[in-house]
């Protein structure tokens, strides 16, 4: 992990940097995100237990664990199971591995369907100035 300080391992500021310029859009995703950053070492990996995190980032253990599977099937993390301390999950951000799958294929803007049930748009015309006909003798 980094550094320690006071009896607790220090965040990593490159993790939480990327994080800061690179995350996710999602508001709730994003401060789960650096809540987990705040305890990995430089190489992106940490094993905080799942109700320190959610205390962290302002929400149940239960909702943590609903983002961290978004998170997690959007590439932003991987989960490694059981592997840390005691049983803990291992967390290991990867956000420069993850699909930027909105910036490649953003969503087109949305166009209303066009009413078939009305009239089209009425148009003017103007008609051309009335000239008289000419008789030829």
């Amino acid at each position: 992990m980094g550094r320690i300080a006071q009896g607790r391992a220090e965040m990593s500021i490159k993790v939480m940097s990327q994080i800061w310029s690179d995350g996710p859009e999602n508001r709730t995703e994003l401060i789960a995100l650096l809540a987990l950053a705040d305890f990995c070492d430089d190489s992106g990996r940490c094993f905080p237990a799942v109700a320190t995190v959610a205390k962290k980032a302002r929400m149940t253990p239960r909702g943590f664990q609903k983002v961290a599977r978004k998170l997690e099937a959007e590439g932003w993390l991987t989960v490694e199971v059981n592997a840390g301390r005691s049983g803990a999950n291992v967390y290991v951000l990867t956000p420069e591995h993850r699909s930027p799958l909105n910036t490649v294929h953003p969503e087109p803007p949305f166009t209303p369907p066009l009413n078939r049930g009305s009239p089209p748009p009425r148009t003017e015309v103007t008609p051309p100035p009335h000239t008289p006909p000419t008789l030829t003798p």
